[in-house]
């Protein structure tokens, strides 16, 4: 436990370790406050109990004496006027922290999601193929807020309670010491034994809490990522099923959790009345002394049991969401302390849309004895030799499986070849800022657009802050991917809302505004990745003659299944087995290639 919480404080800035040293100074100034008001009260009831007592304590005496009071009433009614305004020093002074405490946890907890996120956003392609979308996102939102609010805020609150408890215990121990320390050891074995008793339960709920989070959020995203074919096939039954099974062992857990973690108080309290009230009889039995002597005693003691239990109670209701909490920590303590470490300008360098600096092909992309492996002795890509002359369009044919996706991913750079070497006018791209200039001039448009639910133009421009948007670009962009007729149908034009992934817009309509987001910044280079394969065949015309418009404009790479669309390529490369068996035009594989001929014939 204490190393997991010793590996969210290392993650702290300079600034933020300033602020926690400035809420310790508080809560220590809260806690000797408190302890104040634990005295001020005894005195008062000290007082209260027979005015002339303040002429039998030497502090009380002194006090009447150098401010000249010239009647105990003067100096009681004082006195009670100073106590109570002490009192509502120490009540906002403790609000305060309070408000600050919460406010510093749930910051700190957000800057955990925020880190997460950042880890994750900044991972290379390969990251993402291991890696399931959805266990991510549950890492990055639902285990982030757990630990945020079951063990950080919990940790704030314990450490301002400790230190209030130690005081006060302090406080008592000076004022009567046995008493004190038997109620003492009394209260903590009480605790003690309880927390014992729950801790097993509490974090193997805390499990089942984090493993049935992370499925719930997965059979959400698989419910509304595939609702068309749940509706259409009937099989809504299966999922609520899933989804209502997943949630009562939730449910469950949670309430047991909270059971626990809250049951301790009232036998607490049950142990605390039953003290108060066996000090009491043994002080007057033992004493013989009247029950009104007694009462500044007992009301300090109710008083500070009154402050220590909520404490005790705090600090161990900490201690059991920590507990319960933990496999969440568990869960995303391997991206905290990777957070850490990260260089995020190493790992990913972001595309400045401003500026825009761009590696402009000038002459041809060659590839020399590219190979590459997922997997240790198994080669998806094998001795790949390719050229790539500017304003040509080149495309790349093949079975499924033969590592045409693979070479596309290292052309643009998104993963590094295992052997071989890719040149760009002769030159290597020696390191990840090269890599991003080339990047910044790549359009890619892929089998699956995904569309966000906003408007059109939003779409095109995707990612960009509105006012650096040309407005002019946009015009041509739509011209080009022969979306100007669709757009004025429309009667909002391009502030008109897609919705979720485009799902109000035909699959051509979702693809011709990927090619426009695509060419929006006016790259040199287009990647069309399988961009026609699930159209029909109107649609397919209509994206290749998008893609017309752009040969001998750009250099354009197509890869495909549909060997039709490739009909106008300059050259194509056909692949099998990670190898290129072939290349030559359209008419040179239908006549030479006998694979070929059978795949056109077969996907056409």
């Amino acid at each position: 436990m204490i190393k997991a919480l010793l590996s969210i404080y290392s993650i702290l800035d300079k600034n933020q370790k300033k602020k926690l040293f400035f809420i310790q100074v508080l809560v220590i100034t809260t806690a000797l406050l408190e302890v104040g008001s634990l005295f001020l009260v005894g005195q008062f009831m000290f007082l209260l109990t027979d005015i002339k007592n303040l002429h039998t304590k030497e502090h009380f005496i002194f006090l009447y004496n150098f401010f000249n009071f010239s009647n105990d009433q003067d100096f009681f009614i004082i006195f009670s006027i100073i106590t109570l305004i002490f009192f509502i020093i120490t009540t906002f002074i403790s609000i305060a922290l309070v408000w600050k405490l919460s406010i510093y946890g749930s910051r700190l907890g957000v800057e955990i999601s925020i880190r997460i996120y950042k880890h994750f956003v900044n991972q290379e392609w390969l990251f993402y193929t291991k890696h399931n979308s959805t266990s991510l996102i549950n890492k990055i939102s639902l285990e982030a807020e757990r630990v945020n609010t079951g063990i950080i805020q919990p940790f704030m609150q314990i450490n301002a309670r400790i230190i209030l408890a130690v005081l006060i215990v302090i406080s008592i121990f000076i004022y009567d010491f046995l008493p004190s320390l038997i109620g003492l050891l009394v209260f903590l074995l009480s605790y003690f034994i309880l927390y014992k008793t729950v801790q097993k339960k509490l974090y193997k709920h805390g499990e089942i809490i984090s493993i049935t989070q992370s499925s719930r959020l997965k059979i959400l995203t698989e419910t509304f990522g595939s609702i068309k074919e749940i509706l259409l096939h009937g099989r809504k039954n299966y999922f609520q099923k899933q989804y209502e099974n997943e949630s009562y062992k939730y449910a469950y857990a949670s309430g047991i959790g909270q059971v626990l973690m809250a049951t301790p108080r009232y036998i607490i309290e049950l142990i605390a009345i039953s003290f108060l009230s066996m000090l009491m009889v043994v002080t007057i039995y033992n004493n013989g002394i009247e029950f009104k002597s007694i009462i500044p005693f007992l009301t300090v003691f109710a008083f500070a049991i009154f402050k220590l239990l909520p404490a005790l109670q705090q600090i161990y209701y900490g201690l059991a969401s920590i507990k319960s909490t933990l496999p969440s920590l568990k869960n995303i303590l391997n991206e905290i302390e990777a957070s850490k470490i990260a260089n995020y300008e190493d790992i990913q360098i972001d595309c400045d849309l401003t500026k825009r600096d761009a590696l402009v092909l000038e002459r041809e992309i060659v590839l020399r004895n590219i190979s590459y492996q997922y997997q240790k002795n198994k080669d998806v890509l094998r001795d790949i030799n390719m050229h790539i002359d500017k304003n040509t369009t080149v495309g790349v044919a093949g079975p499924s499986g033969c590592g045409k996706s693979t070479l596309v991913d290292i052309i643009i750079g998104l993963i590094d070849p295992l052997k071989g070497n890719i040149f760009f006018d002769g030159k290597i791209l020696k390191d990840k800022k090269h890599k991003r200039r080339w990047q910044n001039n790549i359009g890619y448009v892929s089998q699956s657009i995904y569309l966000v639910d906003a408007s059109i133009s939003e779409n095109i421009f995707f990612g960009m802050n509105k006012k650096d948007i040309d407005f002019k670009k946009l015009k041509k962009c739509l011209e080009i991917s022969n979306l100007n007729d669709f757009i004025k149908g429309l009667p909002d034009g391009v502030d008109t809302i897609v919705g979720e992934n485009g799902i109000q817009l035909s699959g051509g309509q979702r693809q011709r505004i990927g090619i426009a987001r695509a060419i929006y910044h006016d790259v040199d280079f287009l990647v069309f990745d399988e961009a026609t394969s699930s159209l029909d065949g109107v649609s397919e015309k209509k994206i290749m003659d998008a893609i017309k418009n752009l040969s001998g404009q750009k250099t354009i790479l197509i890869i495909a299944h549909r060997l039709s669309t490739l009909k106008n390529c300059n050259i194509i490369y056909f692949m099998d087995n990670g190898k290129i068996m072939d290349s030559g035009n359209y008419d040179h594989l239908i006549n030479n290639n006998k694979l070929f001929k059978k795949m056109s014939e077969n996907y056409n």
